[in-house]
């Protein structure tokens, strides 16, 4: 096993164009891999831009020339002596890929070729010209941001891309692992909308009689009176996270407003208020919060166990206790912080890379070579990928709840692995919204076990011994209460990855206290700064820390059994929610640690008259016109031809951006959607119609790529997220729906040799259910 990380030896060709692909191949350099960035001048991220050296840190790059056949005969080369290769594909721009995927021989070499677009490949929107805000506004993220009945809201982190950054590695892993299962490459697809709706897929979920209740908010406080930013006597703003029943419960008790509880106004509370009654709660709990400061309110909630959080800032939060305790932030050359590792391998921990080196393809191409014997023969691989996932075979056993725990073993359920979600009695308590629990767990077996009782531990032993990986996110001491933490169960099988997952991280001041998705978006600064010019702070109803630590465990869990492939050893591995929120906001810390992001300000729009949200006669649209040529093209195409004369360049533009976006919205509001769309792509200008997350059921484009599907689950028929992952232009459709509370029990334990009766006396002893 190797200090440098799980995917030591592995070699990397880089050859995006895009922050997502960056940030991907930056993880895998984190952890070991060698990286060879290919630099084509052609990219976002350009070469003297601030964040070139944290995308880039541990990679050796290349300074090539995309016109010289010399140059792409070298890029060839390194590419077909690589493992893995990343490149991009934007339709109709400049960031273009310059090697095609014929081109690397993948029947005859197994590499994984991960390719990253707007769209994808196929689908009515694959050719149209698209980025970031473009993506982010058609999957509707701006849409349920701002509410189902106001104005979009544009979200300044690049969440789509990051998440597509998590996605790209997780399916790198995954084709990883299966190289045993097949002869030829295999073609991996990940695009921005997929990732859009995988990093929201709990509120893309459509249901009869399931109400999505976060779009309902009338402000950008939060949607739900128990869940919500609270203006406290010193302006101050607190946010108050009571995710389940037992935590409202203490809420009602902290405030001295124990009748809440047995109010018929309140029935259903936390997650299932009626509409009617949740401004009335707001208004009685926001009276109460301000009359007292928040240093008061942070004491009493504390003591009696209410979960919340004062809004903070980035510098507050970089010299954080707990942000120090997790490894958060790096102290580099020059006194510069960086960030740290996202997951911490125990035994292969890895190190944050040094800064990119500049090499010639001489430097590196001799080191790149490997055995490429080619075959003549027809290859073929010996599982069905689509059929049955990459990650078949693989064994886990899900002690998780909530999102991010059960959002984490979900993907690895999705890519193959048979996922065994074990619940207590009490079950998870997220099984309460229906709909997204669907989409947090499919792909799952379930099985309760009461791990209180003798005979529930055995039961779970015996299921642990034939297993690959465990994952958990109890809060710290609970699993050595429950007698299923990792000294414990490695004893039974030493050979057993364990994924541990926190809110705050397993050491530091903070680890004992509950974690859910706002308070860790509050701490961090983001909520802050989504504020832009309102100054107030904004809670991001995208659940970042949540999906971000999600995808972050299932790459934890895809790296540690490749590490495990290689040296026959598990490990323990772990992240937490605070970690994931720095892991999604990563560029946005760097850029405050380079002093590069004071005072950056943004309205509700966008950040400036070429990227930003416009209305129309009859809803938004958003447009992205950042460089010389689409401005022109912008202006021409509404008729403001005078524009691109008097604003030719983006410094002039920088200067003259209130009165460009006057004339841009006046002539855009004089359209319908439909109609300035096609006038603006006709042109080949990157736009969308802001939409709202769960109308990707009536895109077409989601529905003919299979990223909308129909599933039968136990609370009937719903419409959810397809699999973000397309292996070879197919995507996985053999998923099972989620479990229902037990349904697979007496199935699992049948296969551990347990007889019917002896199922029979676990039940009756209230070791199962």
């Amino acid at each position: 096993m190797s200090n440098l990380g799980p995917h030591t030896g592995l070699q990397v060709l880089d050859l995006d164009s895009d922050l997502a692909g960056s940030y991907a191949t930056m993880m895998l350099a984190d952890t070991g891999a060698h990286v060879t960035r290919i630099n084509l001048g052609v990219s976002e991220i350009k070469y003297n831009d601030p964040l070139f050296n944290l995308w880039n840190r541990g990679k050796n790059v290349i300074m090539a020339d995309p016109t010289s056949s010399e140059d792409l005969q070298s890029i060839l080369k390194l590419a077909r002596g690589s493992d893995v290769v990343v490149n991009t594909y934007r339709p109709n721009t400049e960031f273009n890929e310059v090697i095609k995927v014929e081109s690397l021989n993948l029947k005859q070499n197994k590499i994984v070729y991960c390719v990253i677009s707007p769209f994808g490949e196929v689908g009515p929107l694959a050719n149209i010209s698209s980025d970031e805000g473009v993506v982010t506004a058609h999957a509707g993220l701006y849409g349920d941001q701002g509410g189902w009945e106001q104005q979009p809201v544009f979200i300044h982190l690049p969440v789509v891309s990051y998440g597509a950054a998590f996605l790209a590695v997780t399916g790198i892993g995954s084709a990883l692992l299966s190289s045993d299962k097949r002869e030829a490459g295999v073609k991996l697809n990940i695009s921005l909308y997929d990732s859009a709706i995988a990093m929201s897929c709990g509120s893309a979920v459509s249901a009869k009689n399931v109400t999505p209740w976060i779009r309902y908010a009338k402000d950008q406080k939060g949607a739900n009176p128990v869940y919500r930013l609270y203006r406290c006597s010193d302006g101050e703003w607190i946010f108050i996270a009571c995710g389940n029943e037992t935590f409202w419960n203490k809420l009602c008790i902290a405030l001295d407003q124990l009748d809440w509880v047995y109010d018929a106004r309140f029935d259903g509370a936390p997650w299932n208020l009626k509409l009617d009654n949740r401004e009335v709660l707001i208004d009685l709990i926001q009276e109460i919060i301000a009359s007292s400061d928040s240093a008061h309110w942070l004491e009493h909630f504390e003591r009696y166990d209410v979960p919340s959080i004062i809004a903070s800032t980035k510098a507050s939060f970089a010299n954080h206790p707990q942000a120090k305790a997790n490894d958060l932030f790096e102290l580099k050359s020059q006194n510069i912080r960086t960030i740290g590792l996202p997951v911490r391998f125990h035994s292969t921990p890895g190190r944050v890379g040094d800064p990119p080196v500049n090499v010639a393809f001489k430097d590196v191409c001799s080191k790149h070579d490997k055995d490429q014997a080619q075959s003549t023969n027809i290859l073929q691989d010996k599982v069905d990928i689509k059929q049955h996932g990459p990650l078949k075979g693989v064994k886990i056993v899900d002690l998780t709840g909530y999102i991010s725990g059960s959002y984490g073993a979900s993907i690895l359920a999705c890519l193959g692995a048979d996922v065994i979600k074990v619940e207590s009695p009490t079950g998870d308590g997220f099984r309460a919204l229906g709909g997204s629990f669907q989409a947090w767990n499919r792909g799952k077996r379930g099985m309760v076990v009461d791990l209180k009782i003798a005979q529930g531990r055995k039961v779970l032993y015996d299921l642990i011994a034939r297993s690959d990986v465990v994952m958990e996110n109890y809060r710290p001491g609970v699993s050595n209460t429950l007698h299923v933490d990792y000294e414990t169960l490695t004893r039974i099988n030493s050979d057993l990855i364990y994924f541990s997952l926190t809110g705050f991280g397993s050491s530091g001041p903070m680890i004992e206290k509950a974690a859910f998705d706002p308070l860790i978006q509050a701490m961090s600064g983001a909520m802050n700064e989504q504020s832009g010019n309102v100054n107030d702070p904004v809670f991001l109803k995208l659940a970042i820390s949540d999906y971000a630590s999600a995808i972050l465990t299932s790459f934890g869990v895809l790296s540690a059994l490749l590490e495990k492939r290689n040296s026959g050893k598990g490990q323990k591995v772990e992240t937490s929610l605070l970690n994931g929120a720095v892991a999604v906001q990563a560029g946005e810390f760097q850029m405050f640690f380079d002093q590069s992001f004071n005072n950056r300000k943004w309205s509700m729009d966008g950040t400036a008259a070429t990227y930003r949200l416009y209305k129309t006669l009859d809803g938004y649209i958003f447009l992205s016109c950042k460089d010389n040529k689409s401005f022109k093209q912008t202006c021409g195409a509404l008729g403001l031809n005078r524009l691109s004369q008097i604003y030719p360049n983006g410094m002039r533009r920088e200067t003259g951006d209130y009165a460009i976006a006057q004339e841009f919205g006046k002539v855009i509001s004089k359209f319908k959607t439909a109609k300035i769309i096609d006038i603006l792509r006709a042109v080949g200008v990157a736009c969308s119609e802001s939409r709202h997350n769960i109308e990707i059921h009536s895109d077409p484009h989601a529905v003919e790529t299979g990223l909308s599907i129909k599933s039968e689950t136990f609370i009937g028929s719903i419409e959810q997220m397809g699999t973000p992952f397309i292996f070879n232009s197919k995507r996985i459709t053999d998923v099972r729906s989620a479990p229902d509370f037990g349904e697979h029990s007496s199935e699992v334990l049948k296969e551990l040799g347990y007889s019917n009766a002896d199922i029979d006396k676990l039940r009756n002893a209230g070791a199962i259910i």
